[in-house]
């Protein structure tokens, strides 16, 4: 109870900075500012959030931002304060799964052995600045909520294993059950929870057998069934989504190297978290060969990694085995093979996916408990705590609002991500709008024509050029901009909207 509380007030600590922190003009307008289908839990807005598929199917998480919107309004602290306290609720389920999975592995530490160890690994998980991300960002309510059940899902599957009546074993596999449908409904990472409830079969439960398969996925059925209609949906956008899914979507010939590339690239980002950016831009594709010296040293790394695991497998010493598949599943929806648009990785992504990284160093000191090392490790845990305590507040800065984020980006990778000029445009463009600013009118076009030399077939950036055109008279010049959006994606609706009214009438202008 005292460690639990003692991680949610570090967690608060650590996060107190969001209060200050507005929306962004990545996605929030989409979850919450500008979606009038989370105005209220009203049938007709239910319906629509299990029928919504942009910018991604997920109906809980849109529920729980109507929740938010009920109880505070558009007030952006309060907002960002609830994801917080997600955080803090998913690290004392760390702790707990750090305590179950070491009773079911039967290692012989006491009860403060385990306590010390789940402390430790939960602490360093939830002040880790790579959770930034997850946790300072409104739109990414999902990922918590995505984690908060996904944990619930493997617990109980761990205590289904332990019960010792067959009325305790049901209620564990139905409460597993509505968990995974739980993390399903909040964002489609979570296909891969059978998947990762069968490495749990293999350790620490030991159930995993040639003979035993049948059984195994029999039991999960249900939630097979259920991921495999989620991933449907997640793999094949609605018409509507053409436009944008068209921007900054690799080929799939350029993809192929992406999975190892993205397996080193968050174990790196876990060891050595600097810089953290919003967006990772991923090598152009004439540069993804395996003879790269990027993708060749990760290759090497995934193998070296594999081996490693699989002789400590030999030897005994299942867990390294286990966490390893663990971290491979989990990453694989978002490790490349389906398109990311143009990045490599993204910080959000290595939320679930490096848990075992956390449980191993808790298993550490854990193990050390009882050693003349304990000090010094607990020493250690401490320090690494501070120091990660310390960048998460900084980091925290850096998502005050939009301006500051996409400038961040753009200071990391100068020139290289599009979808950062593009906002700022947009930024700075509807404030020129407001103000009555020339100036800034001004910058959103310089930032416009950054993202169509950056990406020249980029058609959010060409409509939006259109606009400053049209703002400013220059009726031929906004005509040409439409249609070159239109030409690059012929179902953009905006464009079709902007032209239509161009062609139509000299009236008034809408913002971006």
């Amino acid at each position: 109870m005292l460690a639990g509380l003692t991680l949610a007030l570090a967690v608060f600590v650590a996060y107190a900075g969001v209060r200050d922190n507005g929306f962004l003009n990545w996605d929030d307008d989409l979850y919450v500012t500008r979606n009038p289908h989370v105005q209220s839990l009203s049938t007709a807005n239910l319906a629509w959030m299990l029928r919504n598929t942009l910018p991604q199917w997920g109906p809980l998480a849109f529920a729980a931002h109507a929740v938010d919107v009920r109880l505070f309004g558009l007030d952006p602290g309060a907002h960002h304060l609830t994801s917080v306290g997600l955080h803090a609720c998913v690290a004392v389920l760390v702790l707990f799964a750090f305590l179950s999975l070491s009773r079911a592995s039967g290692v012989p530490w006491t009860k403060n052995a385990r306590v010390a160890g789940g402390f430790a690994a939960a602490l360093l998980f939830a002040l880790h600045p790579l959770r930034v991300e997850s946790v300072a960002w409104a739109s990414e309510k999902k990922d918590l909520l995505c984690a908060l059940f996904m944990l619930i899902a493997l617990l109980a599957w761990l205590r289904r294993a332990a019960a010792t009546t067959a009325a305790a074993r049901r209620t564990a596999f139905v409460l597993a059950n509505l968990a995974v449908a739980l993390a399903l409904l909040s964002k489609p990472m979570a296909v891969t929870l059978p998947v990762l409830l069968l490495v749990l079969d293999a350790y620490p439960l030991g159930r995993m057998s040639w003979a035993g398969w049948p059984r195994l996925l029999s039991e999960k059925a249900l939630m097979i069934a259920f991921a495999a209609l989620v991933g449907g949906i997640t793999v094949a956008p609605p018409r509507e989504a053409a436009p944008r899914m068209r921007v900054g979507v690799m080929e799939s010939s350029a993809r192929t190297l992406l999975p190892l590339r993205s397996a080193t690239f968050h174990l790196q980002k876990t060891l050595w978290p600097e810089p953290l950016v919003a967006f990772y831009p991923a090598p152009p594709p004439a540069r993804r060969r395996l003879a790269d010296p990027e993708f060749a040293l990760s290759a090497l790394l995934v193998a070296a990694a594999s081996l490693a695991a699989l002789w400590r497998w030999s030897r005994g010493e299942r867990y390294w085995l286990a966490a390893w598949a663990f971290y491979g599943v989990a990453l694989l929806p978002v490790s490349g093979l389906w398109p990311l648009a143009g990045q490599v990785g993204a910080d959000r992504f290595s939320y679930v996916p490096t848990l075992p990284l956390f449980l191993l160093a808790g298993a550490v000191v854990a193990r050390a408990w009882a050693t003349r090392a304990r000090a010094l490790l607990l020493g250690l845990v401490a320090a690494l705590a501070l120091v990660f305590g310390l960048m998460t507040r900084a980091q925290v800065r850096l998502w005050r609002d939009s301006e500051t984020f996409w400038g961040h980006v753009v200071a990391v990778f100068p020139g290289q991500v599009v979808m950062a000029h593009n906002n700022l445009g947009a930024l700075f463009h509807e404030r020129g709008l407001r103000e009555g600013s020339l100036e800034e009118l001004a910058r959103a076009e310089a930032q416009y024509r950054q993202a169509i030399a950056l990406v020249p077939r980029h058609a959010n950036a060409w409509n939006n050029l259109g606009l400053i055109h049209e703002q400013r008279g220059e009726r031929a010049e906004a005509e040409r901009c439409y249609r070159r959006a239109l030409l690059i994606a012929p179902r953009h609706p905006q464009a079709q909207a902007n032209l239509g009214r161009l062609l139509a009438t000299a009236g008034p202008v809408a913002a971006p």
